[in-house]
């Protein structure tokens, strides 16, 4: 793989989740507002826990030829790309109901699966181009979907449990 065809990778990458963030983002103004301030503390403590967790593993990324070594940079596990997508998706799969069987015409469970499809996008993208082994990967749809969960039982907005 040419360092041109990852740095397009990593661009797409990064949009991708831009992409997800935004979309979900004005989903979630638009017909869940008393979610809002949930979706942004979950979405900055995802990428917060993962960070801090690679500052203690301080694991290497995968070995790379010589040619685009220096793209990536920090510690491999967890991969904050994916905690940070999979925050994202499955805060609105769970916390918003976006995946139940009672759709309310709103079509909620179009846009779950599209979070979801677009986190798992950003999942795959980061394995082919070897910024992160499939066990960062792995602990980082795990990890957002630790704290999407915790937002199911605790409410940011009026601080206290539900």
């Amino acid at each position: 793989m040419s360092l041109n065809l990852v740095s397009l990778i990593n661009f797409t990458n990064e949009w991708t989740i831009f992409l997800l963030a935004a979309v979900l983002f004005i989903r979630i103004y638009k017909f869940h507002k008393d979610k809002l301030t949930d979706f942004i503390a979950a979405t900055i403590i995802g990428g917060f826990t993962s960070e801090v967790i690679k500052y203690f593993v301080n694991r290497p990324r995968p070995e790379m030829s010589f040619i685009y070594q220096s793209t990536f940079e920090g510690s491999s596990f967890p991969s904050t790309h994916v905690t940070i997508a999979f925050t994202i998706a499955f805060f609105f799969a769970i916390t918003c109901h976006g995946l139940s069987k009672k759709d309310r015409g709103e079509g909620d469970r179009y846009f779950a699966i599209l979070g979801l499809f677009l986190a798992t996008m950003v999942a795959i993208l980061r394995i082919l181009t070897h910024a992160h082994y499939p066990v960062d990967i792995f602990a980082g749809i795990i990890l957002g979907f630790i704290i999407s969960l915790l937002f199911v039982f605790y409410d940011v907005t009026l601080r206290k449990i539900k």
